[in-house]
């Protein structure tokens, strides 16, 4: 691996609060775990999600949530699906992805 490769790796293993939450996020019960340490810790997620969301989450969708998971949400959980709005911590992702370090 290139350098600059595994010097970002090591730096964005160290932002990341919780190592037992990974990326992609696969299922529900992950959405939950994320949001609630998002709740407690949000200043260690912000430089997390602002170097894996620059460009917003809608270009990123799958660096954060399985196809799978993306499949079965949408943003109010209508139709049935998993409501990504209930999860208000998750929902401040976005801003950090587009906010500039």
């Amino acid at each position: 691996m290139n350098a600059k490769v595994l010097a970002f790796m090591n730096q964005l293993s160290k932002n990341m609060a919780d190592p037992e939450i990974m990326l992609p996020i696969k299922n529900e019960e992950e959405i939950s775990s994320m949001d609630a340490a998002i709740k407690e810790t949000p200043q260690k997620y912000n430089k997390l999600f602002q170097s894996t969301l620059q460009g917003g989450i809608s270009s990123n969708m799958e660096r954060v949530f399985s196809k799978d998971l993306i499949i079965r949400m949408n943003y109010n959980g209508e139709y049935g699906k998993i409501s990504l709005r209930k999860y208000a911590n998750i929902c401040i992702i976005d801003l950090a992805g587009r906010t500039h370090v």
